[in-house]
Formats: C-alpha cells, sequence, structure tokens
C-alpha cells in the first residue's frame, strides 16, 4: 500500500569506526629509498576498516536471533557436507518461505555460501548426477561452478565469501586464521538493487554518512612523543537487515 514503509533511527543509523597505524619517523626517513612506510601504513589500516565492516556484515547476516521466527529460517537435516545431501529441495523449502513473506520468483534469488561449503556441495551426488557424462565439473574454474550451481538449483546466483582473519588479540600470540563466515549458515536471500533508496529495499543495506564520506577517509597527524606519524582511516557506516528478505539456513556442514 502507498505509504506503508515506516523509517525509524535503527533503518540508517550511521557509527564511527576507525583504525590507525603509526609510522616511526625515524624509520621512514631511513627507508624512503626504498618503500614509502605511510601509504604501506595506510593500506594496512585500511584492510582492517574493511575487513571489520565485513565482520559486521558476517554477524548480521549469518544471526541466528535475528533470523529466529519459522518463517526466517531452516534447519537442514542432510548437511550438504555429505553427498547424498538434497540441495534442490532444500532450496525449494526456503524459497517456498521467501516466495510466502514476499512473492518473489526464485530466479530472482541468490545463495550465500562460504568456500567450504560451496566445494562441498559441488561434490554433491545430485548436482553432478545429470551431467556426469557431459560436463567435467572438477576442470571448470570457480566462477563456472557458482554459475553451473545457480543454474542447477534454479536461482539467480551463487555468492561465494572466502574472507579470513587473525583472530588472537594484538600482542604476542600467534596467529590463528579463521572465516568470518561461518561454514554453519547460508543465506538464501533477494540482494538490494543498486538504487541508493530504503523505498526499494532488500535483504540488507549499509548506511553511510556521506557528508564525512561516501565510504572512508584517509587522515594523518603527528604524535611528537613517540616521534612518529599517525594514519588513520575512518568512516560512519551502519548495518540494517530486513528479515523479510532473506531465510537464514543451518546445519549446513557435519
Amino acid at each position: 500500500e502507498r505509504a506503508e514503509w515506516v523509517y525509524g533511527t535503527d533503518s540508517y543509523a550511521a557509527f564511527e569506526y576507525g583504525y590507525e597505524e603509526i609510522v616511526d619517523n625515524v624509520e621512514a626517513l631511513e627507508n624512503e629509498d626504498i618503500f614509502n612506510e605511510e601509504q604501506i601504513a595506510a593500506e594496512i589500516a585500511r584492510n582492517q576498516l574493511l575487513l571489520a565492516r565485513e565482520k559486521r556484515v558476517a554477524d548480521a547476516v549469518f544471526n541466528a536471533t535475528t533470523f529466529v521466527a519459522a518463517a526466517d529460517h531452516e534447519s537442514i537435516t542432510t548437511e550438504w557436507s555429505n553427498i547424498a545431501c538434497t540441495a534442490f529441495a532444500n532450496i525449494t523449502t526456503v524459497h517456498d518461505k521467501l516466495f510466502a513473506k514476499i512473492g518473489v520468483p526464485r530466479s530472482k534469488c541468490r545463495l550465500l555460501i562460504n568456500d567450504i561449503i560451496f566445494r562441498n556441495i559441488m561434490r554433491a551426488t545430485e548436482v553432478r548426477a545429470d551431467v556426469k557424462y557431459t560436463v567435467a565439473v572438477d576442470k571448470l574454474n570457480a566462477a563456472q561452478k557458482a554459475s553451473y550451481l545457480a543454474e542447477f538449483l534454479g536461482i539467480e546466483g551463487v555468492d561465494v565469501v572466502t574472507s579470513f582473519a587473525d583472530s588472537t588479540k594484538l600482542g604476542v600470540e600467534e596467529a590463528v586464521f579463521a572465516r568470518l563466515w561461518s561454514s554453519e549458515y547460508a543465506m538464501f536471500y533477494i540482494p538490494c538493487p543498486n538504487a541508493g533508496s530504503w523505498k526499494v529495499p532488500g535483504l540488507g543495506r549499509q548506511p553511510v554518512y556521506k557528508k564525512f564520506s561516501p565510504d572512508y577517509r584517509i587522515e594523518s597527524y603527528d604524535e611528537d612523543q613517540s616521534d612518529s606519524r599517525i594514519i588513520r582511516v575512518r568512516e560512519y557506516r551502519g548495518e540494517y537487515i530486513n528479515t523479510v528478505f532473506g531465510v537464514l539456513m543451518d546445519n549446513m556442514t557435519a
């Protein structure tokens, strides 16, 4: 209905996030003929900001508390790590739930999974059955495999996420790398279109404070007490999830 969409502060709130890297002035002078320490520090800080941004999105999307209602989640009986899994039937079930909420055709939906789930499902018997003697699935590149899986499932596309980061705290601890996106979950969803309007919704958006920056800002300042220059990357950004446009799948991996 006209004017049905309701706006609230949770729809567009943005928060400040930032990371800093220190550049020792003496070291920078000693190494200036070899590399630009400020440029390297800026890239490190930027990467930290982007990883933290993606981690917040992953936590918001793969969130069993947010998608707790029966209409918003589906527990898979046979994990996709089992070659006998029934992925097509699973997608049919979650599409039925999504269709009941927003009436969207299966061909307009997408599936978000991490690389472990993707590798597992490409080994499934039913995924390979129809092309067992006609397509060398193992010789397809990653993009071709994702396209093939989407066609098999009858959906618009499959998004495979691969990001990981050191999960230990700062200090002298040994690095322990962990994926940002869990192998336990998958998301069947309708994406937001590129139009920057809340009137054209989808699963999620990241509102930004454009008066500060449309993305992020790189700054620097001197710190006299350490004879250093601080490189700082900042942004004002939020995460907003609309459960109407997605169904969270759990128990994806044994």
